[in-house]
């Protein structure tokens, strides 16, 4: 079987939910060199939920990898490890020495939004504090995604005048969770902002 057919092969399996069954082709492609066989193995284990599995997945968070376009390694693996849940997974990268790595915490704050627990919101907090653009990016989106519950990690994080772009970031999570609540935190936010550029926008939207 050639590596096109293999690939096939295994998107038939997981388009058809007959992952399982051939559980053994979806972990020996999670060591192989072709990326796409790679992408394969990623999401049929998270489709079985292959605990056996799970230390490889993590391994993927941070790591560099071929541009397949939507076929993105590191955005799979997200989604695989996500689908786990949150007891398996936070407690494997809530300390994990990786989280130093920018890259390894970018995809560390996609998934706490992928899990959409707000017991994940401390950790995502102190990867807001760290005003990296990717991280910070991935962690608002997170804060949105899980909710309302985010209002007093948003809040805290934007009183403590963070960079314009993580201000801007965490008024868009605001935007998105679009509540009443939210909306009001998010202009109070704006008028008090230590940011010219963020008081002026806020001046602009109660004209």
């Amino acid at each position: 079987m050639t590596s096109d057919q293999l690939y096939r092969y295994m998107l038939a399996l997981i388009d058809q939910g007959n992952v399982v069954g051939e559980i053994d082709i979806f972990r020996a492609g999670l060591s192989s060199t072709d990326p796409y066989i790679r992408w394969a193995g990623i999401k049929g284990c998270g489709e079985a939920r292959d605990t056996q599995s799970v230390e490889k997945l993590l391994g993927f968070l941070g790591t560099d990898a071929p541009d397949l376009g939507d076929a993105n390694q590191r955005r799979v693996a997200v989604w695989a490890l996500a689908r786990f849940g949150f007891d398996t997974i936070f407690p494997l990268i809530e300390h994990d020495s990786r989280l130093d790595k920018s890259a390894f915490a970018e995809d560390v704050a996609d998934l706490i939004g992928e899990l959409g627990e707000p017991r994940g919101l401390e950790l995502l907090s102190r990867l807001i504090a760290r005003n990296e653009r990717a991280v910070t990016l991935w962690a608002s989106l997170s804060a949105a995604k899980i909710g309302e519950a985010s209002l007093p990690v948003i809040e805290g994080c934007l009183a403590k005048n963070p960079t314009l772009e993580t201000t801007f970031y965490l008024l868009d999570a605001l935007s998105k969770i679009g509540t009443s609540a939210a909306l009001a935190l998010r202009q109070n936010s704006m008028q008090r902002s230590e940011h010219h550029a963020i008081r002026v926008m806020g001046a602009s939207l109660t004209e």
